[in-house]
Formats: structure tokens, sequence, C-alpha cells
């Protein structure tokens, strides 16, 4: 088990026992302790860290499966954004194509090494930023809410993403300006 993982874990746990985001492995890579010189401590929120409430999605799984299941929900959320994506391409381009776009996502060695190797509160991102533009091209509205509104909570920096999706749409579709703005507000305020 990787250090990540062994965070992620721990919060987990600790989230499902009625510590919320707690982590002693976090508070080890806190301010107070290398700065400051304190020693790791329980109770170190590591929402303070990184903000990544959606990660609290996964930890049924933990109590369910026990500590393969962040291995489990990575592979799962990296093949499933595969599908989604080969569904994308196909709308956009040949099937052939297709074929080779999604390829290339599942032969990445930007992908496969994260995902062999260590558990990621990214993982979570290429499903939704896959599913966000399926859905603005496929126009089913509830989806496309959904996915927007998860990117930015995945991590505190991936708001940025819907940001340049907001401003794509903004300049390639303006009839649906209102959304833009919207997408912009939302990963710009996070």
């Amino acid at each position: 088990m990787s250090y990540d993982q062994g965070i992620f874990q721990q919060v987990l746990w600790s989230s499902l026992h009625g510590h919320w985001v707690e982590s002693t492995l976090s508070s080890q890579l806190s301010t107070a302790v290398i700065h400051d010189g304190t020693l790791p401590f329980m109770g170190h929120a590591h929402l303070g860290q990184h903000f990544t409430p959606t990660l609290l999605i996964w930890a049924a799984f933990i109590d369910l499966i026990g500590e393969a299941a962040l291995p489990v929900v990575q592979v799962g959320l990296i093949t499933a954004a595969g599908i989604v994506l080969h569904r994308l391409a196909n709308e956009l381009a040949p099937e052939r194509t297709a074929n080779w776009i999604t390829y290339g996502y599942f032969a990445v060695n930007a992908l496969i090494g994260p995902t062999l190797g260590n558990f990621a509160d990214l993982c979570q991102l290429p499903l939704c930023v896959f599913s966000l533009l399926l859905d603005l091209k496929e126009k089913r509205r509830w989806l496309v809410v959904l996915s927007a509104l998860l990117i930015p909570l995945i991590r505190e920096d991936t708001g940025v993403l819907l940001v340049a999706v907001g401003a794509w749409l903004l300049f390639r579709e303006r009839q649906r300006w209102p959304l833009a703005l919207a997408f912009i507000a939302w990963g710009d305020g996070m």
C-alpha cells in the first residue's frame, strides 16, 4: 500500500467511525509538524491540505471490502472513464478513430503508472470530465449538472477544468452562454 493510499484509507475509515476526514498520516505532512516541529496528532482534518469531499463517496467500500477497496474503486473509475471516452469519441469521429483514441487512453503511461502504483483522488476526474463532455454533446441536462457539480469537489484545483469547458462552450456554442457562465463561476468559485 502506498503512502497516499494509506492517507485516503485512513481518512475514509475515520469518517466511517465518526471522525470526519481525520488522518494522523496527513498531519505528518502539515505545516505544524514540518515547520514547527510538533508531533503528528489525532484529529487533523485532511480537508485542510486537500479539499476532497467526493472521496467520501467511497467510504462504504472500505467498510465492505477493506483495504482492497481503493484499488478496486480506482480501476473501476478509470475503466468507466475509458468506456465513456469511447462513446464520446464515437460521437465525434469514425469508429476506427474512436477505437484508437480509447486504446491511447488505456495505454498511456501517465494512466497506467498511477493506477497500478498508487490510489489518487484525481482518479475520479476522467470519468466526470468525459461524462460532462458526452452529456453536453447529447444534451442530457441532469447529467451535465451532476458532472459539473462533482468536478470542483474532487480536489481544490480541479475546478479549473470546469472553467476551461465553460470558456470553450462560451466561444463554441454562444446560445448556451448561461450554462457556460455557470460553469466558469462554479469552477472558479471553488
